[in-house]
């Protein structure tokens, strides 16, 4: 009961109490309420309708008074906008993140494909890229993408498809051409990569200026030089020409034409040098006789004997030489046959040639002959011309004269016969004498010693020279007491000619050979031989070796103190 009663009389205080008191103090705002200029509201706070709070209230009151903005963008209370109302602007798009209208769909954060790295809303495929059927690749991918996007074409060479996995077209439908031969590199020997070739520097296989020999240059087998070389080739690609001069082939490693088919004229005779036929014989370059100091065969003022003179058999002086020359030009004139003796000197010594007036006579063993030789066998005719022979055989003074020393076995008169003389040595004596005289000595033929020892036209048949008592005419075994006589000491026969028979055997021009039975006109025997003649026995001669037919022979080069020399003109 007292507890009730108490709960009245507080619920009356609260009643009548409590207004007296705010009205001193507002509870919403804490601001005076009998000042109501104070309180915005006059006391009379507004619930605001968007949060529920007090506008203007001391605790909790409604931030925004009553009036919450909205965001522009998205027309959301601010409070409630994710972004407060400052919707931030996409970098991507330009639009607003989160706006109600026209927003950036992925609120600023545009998604991009994994595979070719755009924007999804760009990538063709939206992220789901394909994959190629042609060669398995995604189509359109960034990297490792399929380079045709799935429509791979048909190469137009190969008829393959490019790019594909398998059986592709290797060159992706571009087939490129060499260069060098301008093939398909494909259907190229060499795939586009031509080597140089080693020898010509060229390219192997091209289709222009290429190495004709694909690198394997031949060898010419005229000049053994490599055919189509970049240096010392052969000229001619081994199909070597004939020169038309000389008919040699040009350039040729052996026997080649000297000229290359281009045979310069010589300036001196005119000829071309080197020619097969007429050439210039010194090939442009005359040598200049040392003898006469004019060129050899020169078209005009040459040397008439090609530099080659010759010496002058009669004087034995150089025919055409410039100084001391043969006057004759070796043709010395023929001596005139008057039948009368002549006389010559030869460095103050004189001595004298018979005449021989030509004729006819049996040559070999005739009837008077006793004792004969095989070698006299047979007779045969024989003619001769006129001719001169020495009235003595030559003494040691005449061959001292010309010679200046005396090789006699026998000495201690001068007019003895020289001996130990060779057919060899009798030539230089002659051609030293021809030049003394100017006349044209030599040694008579084997013919015209018979003759003249038959005694010639005058012949009286003797079996030796001038008698048939061999003591009156010949120094031989049987008187000679083992030694030479001076000349002129026997008796001469039907010509005057002394000593044809025995004192020393004589030299002939002859090479030694056998006779034969038909006629002869100035014979001069054999063309060739080994032994010379010689004839009319000597001092140690038997009298069977001492008749006018008798023969006998030795070597050119022999000396024997028995053998001597007569002179012929």
């Amino acid at each position: 009961m007292k507890t009730k009663s108490f709960l009245t009389l507080l619920s009356f205080c609260l009643l009548f109490l409590l207004p007296l008191s705010l009205c001193a103090q507002e509870p919403v705002c804490g601001k005076c309420y009998k000042k109501k200029s104070l309180c915005p509201y006059s006391c009379n706070h507004p619930k605001c309708k968007t949060c529920g709070k007090f506008c203007g209230a001391k605790v909790n009151p409604c931030p925004y008074g009553g009036k919450h903005p909205k965001c522009n963008a998205c027309g959301q209370l601010k409070e409630n906008c994710a972004f407060r109302g400052n919707h931030p602007q996409c970098s991507t798009c330009g639009k607003l993140c989160g706006a109600s209208s026209n927003a950036c769909p992925y609120d600023g954060s545009h998604p991009k494909c994994n595979v070719c790295g755009q924007l999804k809303e760009n990538c063709a495929y939206w992220g789901v890229h394909p994959q190629c059927t042609t060669c398995g690749k995604l189509r359109g991918a960034s990297s490792n993408a399929c380079p045709y996007d799935g429509s791979h074409p048909q190469c137009t060479t190969c008829g393959k498809l490019c790019g594909a996995l398998l059986d592709s077209c290797p060159y992706d439908g571009n087939h490129s051409k060499c260069t060098a031969c301008g093939q398909l590199k494909e259907n190229c020997t060499y795939r586009g990569n031509h080597p140089h070739c080693t020898t010509c520097g060229k390219l192997r296989g091209a289709s222009s200026n290429a190495c004709p020999f694909d690198g394997c240059h031949p060898q010419c087998t005229t000049c053994g030089k490599l055919c189509g070389a970049s240096s010392n080739a052969c000229p001619y690609d081994s199909k070597h020409p004939q020169c038309t001069t000389c008919g040699k082939l040009r350039g040729a490693s052996s026997n080649a034409c000297p000229y290359d088919g281009s045979h310069p004229q010589c300036t001196t005779c005119g000829k071309l040098c080197g020619a097969s036929s007429n050439a210039c014989p010194y090939d442009g370059s005359h040598l200049q006789c040392t003898t006469c100091g004019k060129l050899c065969g020169a078209s005009s003022n040459a040397c008439p004997y090609d530099g080659n003179h010759p010496q002058c058999t009669t004087c034995g002086k150089l025919c055409g030489a410039s100084s001391n020359a043969c006057p004759y030009g070796g043709k010395h004139p023929k001596v005139v046959f008057d039948g009368r003796d002549k006389t010559y000197t030869a460095n103050g010594v004189s001595f004298t040639m018979k005449p021989v007036a030509g004729g006819t006579f049996t040559m070999g063993s005739t009837s008077e002959q006793q004792e004969p030789s095989d070698d006299e066998w047979p007779t045969h005719t024989v003619t001769l011309s006129d001719y001169y022979i020495g009235e003595t055989e030559v003494t040691q003074e005449l061959w001292t004269a010309v010679m200046g020393s005396n090789p006699s076995e026998f000495t201690g008169n001068m007019q003895r016969p020289v001996e130990k003389v060779s057919w060899d040595d009798c030539q230089t004596f002659i051609r030293k004498l021809n030049e003394l005289t100017g006349a044209n000595f030599r040694l008579p033929t084997e013919a015209e010693w018979e003759f003249a020892a038959r005694g010639g036209r005058y012949s009286c048949g003797y079996q030796y020279s001038g008698s048939r008592k061999l003591g009156d005419v010949a120094w031989y075994y049987g008187n000679s007491s083992s030694t030479t006589h001076p000349v002129r000491t026997k008796s001469p026969n039907e010509l005057g000619i002394y000593d044809m028979t025995g004192n020393v055997w004589e030299w002939c021009q002859d090479w030694f050979g056998n006779y034969s039975l038909s006629s002869q006109t100035n014979p001069t025997g054999p063309s060739t031989g080994s032994n010379r003649v010689y004839r009319g026995g000597g001092w140690s001669s038997r009298a069977r070796s001492c008749r006018s037919a008798n023969r006998d022979d030795c070597m050119p080069g022999s000396r024997y103190y028995n053998l001597g020399l007569r002179l012929a003109l």
